[in-house]
């Protein structure tokens, strides 16, 4: 049956050729200065959507960007080949529906006060990041997730289907990251321009917004990192022989990756609330992170031994505390080379406290490079990012991880990290926490570990200053 023929341009088989003034409103410019090509005949559900996210910039005063532009040229390319290749059209539509959510929120962003910060004013200003972490970021990402699942365990397992959508899932996840990063700065721009605002309201806002900051750092960390390995174990299924038996090993962990993924991101968002203290098996946090991250160790002939017993326990926010192990295993499988060891253990030291450490035999890190990282972790120096280190298989570290457990340990009482290294044997990295509800009571009450820590450092220095004034009073 033949399309409707359209005013807005010349037809030519399925597309439409024309200038700018061809066009009428409701579609945006697409491609050269005065010439364009666009192919929405035979593109319903691209059009729909590009006409929705037109409208929303036009109803700011603004033109479609060019990531918009992009995106809209990305998906009238992928519905071109939706019969052959129907997963890459579903996500790049996907990246469309992101951008179109990104404008309905920077709509309502507009509709808060911005020359005044007051109670009434802040509490929408959290509760439109709430709605944007949970209506949108993990929603997005859940979607991303049931998508793969899907694609992964169709009926005939098809490594280069998935394969094929490796750079545009990747560049999902920077897309949806990306919209957060600018909602956080917009709400921080609006904040700062306030007129009458209350200076007390102001830091909360501030700490705020850097929580949110720590939390995303977090997450595109972990997620990019299980993500990658679905893509890399796939590669490596494609390389090997049909008969080989880790061809199934490998593709039980390409399958198993969304729901890895699923609870990696549950877990994470909870890093935006605040720290839930309560009691919990070092068993449990132990297993579910050798679960997440047993793959990459099976990739390397990497042994992860668990020894930490069944039971201990800890009193303290499961959230952080399991960022904090999965980012130490997943460094200690990062420079391990093949063939080496792992192991993970937890013991109650003295004055009540947990520690659960981390032991590898990788290629360890030079004395400089421990100082400095011995610093960070104490909360000593703070830096955004550490020189990067390449892993024992060429993988890049950038020590982002390293450092987001320091930023999420500051919302926390009674943690402290240690890190013991010699080059060319391996590492350990370990974390203390409150064993018992009564040693976290304590912690509140005092300040924590770190308030010991400080207050003897003022006794010292004190001392030293009183010595030095005693000193200079008898050469004078």
């Amino acid at each position: 049956m033949e399309k409707e023929r359209h005013s807005w341009g010349e037809r030519k088989s399925s597309t439409f050729v024309g200038t700018k003034s061809d066009f009428s409103s409701d579609i945006e410019f697409i491609g050269a200065e005065n010439i364009v090509s666009v192919s929405f005949v035979n593109s319903p559900e691209t059009y729909t959507r590009t006409k929705q996210l037109r409208a929303l910039f036009a109803a700011q005063g603004e033109m479609l960007d060019e990531e918009s532009m992009s995106l809209v040229q990305q998906a009238l390319q992928a519905e071109e080949q939706k019969k052959e290749q129907p997963e890459l059209f579903e996500s790049a539509v996907g990246f469309l529906d992101i951008k179109i959510q990104e404008r309905m929120y920077v709509q309502k962003r507009k509709e808060i006060p911005v020359y005044e910060l007051t109670p009434d004013v802040l509490k929408q200003r959290n509760d439109l990041l709430q709605e944007v972490v949970q209506n949108f970021l993990q929603k997005s990402l859940l979607r991303q997730i049931e998508f793969l699942g899907r694609v992964a365990k169709k009926e005939s397992f098809d490594g280069e289907r998935i394969l094929n959508l490796k750079d545009l899932e990747l560049e999902r996840l920077n897309i949806v990251i990306g919209v957060m990063k600018r909602i956080l700065e917009q709400l921080k721009r609006d904040v700062f321009s306030a007129h009458d605002r209350d200076e007390k309201l102001l830091e909360n806002f501030k700490s705020q917004i850097s929580l949110y900051k720590d939390f995303l750092s977090t997450l595109r960390h972990d997620y990019r990192l299980l993500l990658g390995n679905m893509f890399s174990f796939t590669s490596l299924i494609q390389e090997i022989a049909k008969e080989d038996t880790e061809r199934d090993t490998f593709k039980d962990i390409v399958l198993s990756a969304p729901e890895k993924l699923r609870d990696m991101l549950n877990g994470r968002i909870l890093l935006i609330k605040d720290p839930d203290y309560k009691k919990h098996k070092v068993s449990d946090i132990i297993k579910e992170s050798i679960e997440q991250l047993n793959g990459n160790a099976i990739g390397k002939t990497i042994i992860i031994e668990n020894k930490g017993g069944e039971s201990g326990e800890f009193f303290s926010d499961k959230a952080r505390v399991d960022a904090w192990l999965h980012t130490f295993l997943i460094n200690a499988v990062k420079f391990t080379p093949a063939g080496g060891s792992i192991i993970i253990t937890s013991q109650q030291i003295e004055n009540g406290y947990q520690k659960i450490s981390v032991t590898d035999t990788g290629i360890g890190m030079p004395l400089a490079k421990l100082q400095q990282l011995q610093k960070i972790l104490s909360g000593e120096v703070e830096i955004e990012k550490l020189e990067s280190q390449e892993g024992a298989n060429g993988e890049v570290g950038t020590g982002k991880g390293l450092i987001n457990c320091q930023e999420l340990r500051k919302k926390l009482v009674g943690v402290e990290f240690e890190v013991e290294s010699e080059e060319g044997k391996g590492s350990t990295f370990s974390f203390i926490v409150p064993a018992t509800e009564e040693q976290h009571l304590a912690c509140l009450q005092e300040g924590g570990m770190e308030f010991e820590k400080n207050r003897k450092n003022m006794k010292s220095n004190v001392k030293k200053i009183l010595d030095e004034e005693f000193y200079q009073k008898k050469v004078v």
